[in-house]
């Protein structure tokens, strides 16, 4: 277990500790810890994936030499990085990982400053409930983690689309449809249908030469006519006569009027004299077979996408829309239909939420740990909530929480919800080592489904001493832990800064920060000398070891 920066100073006989607010350190890998929180959720792990974790590095160096050496940590922003300043690796997210060499952009990110380890970073994100939604996506299912300094990347990912990327199918590739006289064929349809032409789908110019009525006459039968004329069709020079065969034969008139009337098979032109140019290289075609073509292509045939492409690929791949969707469909299927957090049954929930930038209570420097719900995308339908309530239990029974603000996507005051997400903010701390019923009532496509479900906040971890209702002095049994507990007021909603301990040195005091309004604090000694704490602009708490 790490302690946090304490500095220590001889001063007449007594040490004063200067405490400065750390998260209390848990040693654990960052991936396993996130998937049991996933798997407690009923969702799919996430697996370890190189390439974010390369630009999770990158970005978190980038945030760590760039810092302020004290809180608040940043003046730059979380997620977009500066070209020109040190470590720079990729203006965005989606810029860093495939800069660091992953197949797409479309990923999210989470990022915290300040905590010495995975573990408290990962809590400290779930309490906040646009960071919560990020780790609990439906979609992502590869991760990269990085810690440099105080500074923790987490970058997430789909193995789905960088697959994809890698090699797109030809299904999944966008192509414009082809136009077939207003009816949109694929082009691998069309091309088909350019292979397959039928000789008489060809087009061909009649003969120059009509018939005395207009008809006209077929180009091919009137060649074989003009090289082997009927001798009895030759005018014989008395009569009438009709010159065809581009001028150079005579044609008795009562032939060729016997001809016209009632043309042999294949004499006269049986198309309408229209065409259309189609294919590459161009083709001539009747205007008739391809009308009927455009009208009766096979429905495989038809182009029924929306036209619309996606472009996340690190290369220029355009990959249709719909494609992308039904994967997206099949990873939301893996996952449970609604997820509750904290999930049922859960344990060691801490009971405040402090802040997020962007925050969802700007009026609230602290408040209860939030309750959230989310529906899977995979769940089609309407989607209502009727009802969302948090009851503590006691011996008694159970005790509504009366002060609760309900966000979801119409009052979230930063527009980041969707019409699926919602969450529940009891707008007071809730208390240590507490269990809570919630109860939701949803209506999904018309039919209500009421949920319930218990969790239980964290143990402090020590004997709890509330501050704002003890005695100045206050006694403790040397080696044990005790959480001294001040809860948040108007002028102090957190503790000041810096908290000192002054002690003689006879006595060891280990003080370390639970979380805001919370110290743990244990003494070792059989000295008699108490330990002050000073808290600036508040009175100070003195600690006598027990027996004295």
């Amino acid at each position: 277990m790490s302690k946090p920066l304490n500095h220590l100073r001889q001063n007449s006989g007594l040490l004063t500790i200067l405490l400065i607010w750390s998260q209390i350190s848990l040693s654990d890998t960052g991936l396993e810890y996130l998937n049991q929180l996933r798997t407690q959720a009923g969702m799919v792990e996430f697996r370890h994936n190189n390439q974010l974790t390369t630009a999770a590095g990158s970005h978190a160096y980038y945030l760590d030499i760039n810092r302020n050496a004290t809180p608040p940590y940043l003046s730059i922003s979380a997620h977009t990085e500066i070209k020109g300043n040190p470590g720079f690796s990729g203006i965005d997210p989606g810029q860093r990982v495939v800069n660091a060499g992953y197949g797409h952009a479309l990923v999210k990110e989470n990022v915290t400053i300040g905590k010495h380890d995975a573990r408290s970073a990962i809590d400290n994100l779930m309490s906040a409930i646009y960071h919560r939604f990020t780790f609990l996506d439906f979609a992502a299912d590869e991760i990269g983690i990085s810690l440099e300094g105080i500074s923790q990347v987490f970058n997430l990912g789909r193995s789905d689309l960088q697959q994809l990327c890698t090699q797109p199918p030809a299904a999944a590739l966008s192509s414009a449809p082809v136009n077939c006289l207003g009816t949109p064929l694929t082009q691998d349809y069309f091309t088909q249908l350019c292979h397959e032409i039928p000789p008489q789908a060809r087009f061909r110019k009649p003969w120059p030469e009509a018939c005395p009525g207009g008809m006209l006459l077929n180009g091919n039968y009137m060649e074989q006519f003009c090289r082997q004329t009927p001798p009895q069709a030759i005018f014989s020079g008395t009569g009438r006569y009709y010159t065809i065969c581009h001028g150079d034969k005579q044609i008795d008139a009562e032939w060729l009027d016997a001809f016209c009337s009632t043309p042999p098979a294949g004499a006269n032109y049986d198309q309408s004299g229209e065409y259309y140019e189609i294919c590459k290289p161009p083709v001539r075609v009747t205007a008739e077979w391809f009308r009927e073509s455009c009208r009766s292509a096979p429905d495989w045939g038809r182009y029924t996408a929306s036209g619309n492409y996606l472009q996340f690929c690190a290369n220029p791949a355009k990959l249709r829309e719909e494609y992308v969707e039904q994967l997206t469909r099949l990873r939301h299927e893996e996952n449970l239909e609604i997820v509750l957090w904290p999930p049922k049954d859960a344990v060691n929930i801490p009971p405040a939420f402090y802040s997020e930038d962007p925050d969802p209570l700007p009026d609230y420097e602290v408040s209860g740990y939030p309750v959230s719900i989310q529906i899977n995308p995979a769940l089609t339908g309407t989607i209502s909530l009727d009802a969302f309530t948090l009851h503590k239990i006691t011996y008694q029974g159970l005790e509504s929480i009366k002060q609760v603000r309900l966000l979801n996507s119409e009052n979230d005051p930063n527009h980041r919800f969707t019409h699926r997400q919602f969450a529940l903010f009891p707008l007071q701390r809730l208390d240590w080592n507490q269990s809570y019923l919630a109860i939701a009532k949803l209506r999904v496509n018309g039919s209500q489904h009421t949920l319930k479900w218990t969790f239980t906040t964290q143990d402090p971890g020590g004997a709890l001493i509330q501050l704002d209702q003890s005695p100045d002095i206050i006694r403790l049994t040397p080696g044990l832990n005790y959480a001294l507990y001040w809860p948040p007021t108007a002028d102090f909603p957190i503790l000041p800064g810096q908290v000192k301990a002054t002690h003689h040195p006879a006595l060891r005091v280990d003080l370390n920060s639970i979380d805001l309004n919370t110290l743990r604090v244990r003494i070792q000694g059989e000295t008699c000398f108490p330990v002050t704490l000073r808290f600036p602009g508040m009175r100070n708490i003195n600690l006598l070891p027990d027996g004295c």
